[in-house]
């Protein structure tokens, strides 16, 4: 096939791949593979088909990147890969620095500088934006599990200081009532009948600061020693005294 000029194999039921071989047809000037369902990736060595003006590989399924080998054909003035799963950056220079985007529609994964194909981003621009991107959410975890970590703590003290609080408080309720059990108030009236008014048989002790009277309770449960100052309590009646 070698001295071959034209391949027209359009709008047929062709499948399969392209086979690396047809790049050996040096005379070719035209190859139509167009409405088809060949799959796989375009051949680099079409490329070197220095005498090829027209190649037309529209409404297919092939995929991959467009050969920038196809650059090199300065022949080539009519390229037509449009409606196919091509994938990647358009080639610049030689015949695709006329072409214009109807020579690619239909291949959403490809990008360019073509008006009305999506722009490039480069590997490094996305690593930067994935990068920022990593950074802001790891600033904005960080700041959370701060923001956690305070409430925790907060909150962590607060339990504890009701918790004691309510301890002391336990602890108040209770003793007062053993307190008066253990030491029980006793009136100025309660040591006078204790006592018999005081009387001088009761009496087992005095000092510089009152006397020491022996004393039994109207129901008889307890006999107990009072230290008084009975001048004191003479003046103040309705005191109430500690049992000691």
């Amino acid at each position: 096939m070698d001295k071959v000029r034209a391949i027209d194999l359009s709008s047929n039921n062709f499948n399969g791949e392209i086979p690396p071989t047809l790049g050996s047809c040096e005379e070719v000037e035209l190859i139509n593979l167009s409405r088809n369902a060949i799959r796989g990736t375009v051949p680099g060595t079409l490329g070197s088909l220095v005498n090829l003006k027209v190649l037309d590989l529209s409404s297919n399924l092939l995929s991959g990147d467009i050969p920038s080998s196809l650059q090199k054909c300065d022949s080539l003035i009519q390229l037509n890969i449009s409606f196919n799963n091509f994938s990647g950056p358009i080639p610049t220079g030689g015949i695709f620095d006329i072409l214009t985007v109807d020579s690619f529609e239909g291949n959403p994964l490809l990008c360019g500088r073509l008006t009305g194909i999506p722009t490039c981003h480069s590997k490094k621009n996305t690593t930067l934006h994935s990068g920022k991107y990593l950074l802001s959410l790891v600033s904005v975890i960080s700041t959370l599990a701060f923001v956690i970590t305070i409430c925790c703590v907060v909150g962590y003290q607060n339990i504890r200081r009701r918790s004691i609080f309510r301890r002391k408080e336990g602890l108040s309720s209770k003793s007062d009532p053993e307190l008066r059990s253990k030491y029980p108030r006793i009136t100025y009236r309660e040591l006078v009948e204790a006592t018999n008014g005081f009387e001088p048989s009761k009496l087992i002790g005095s000092g510089g600061y009152g006397r020491v009277y022996k004393g039994v309770f109207g129901d008889g449960s307890a006999v107990a020693k009072w230290k008084l100052c009975e001048e004191f309590h003479k003046r103040m009646p309705d005191l109430e005294i500690d049992s000691a």
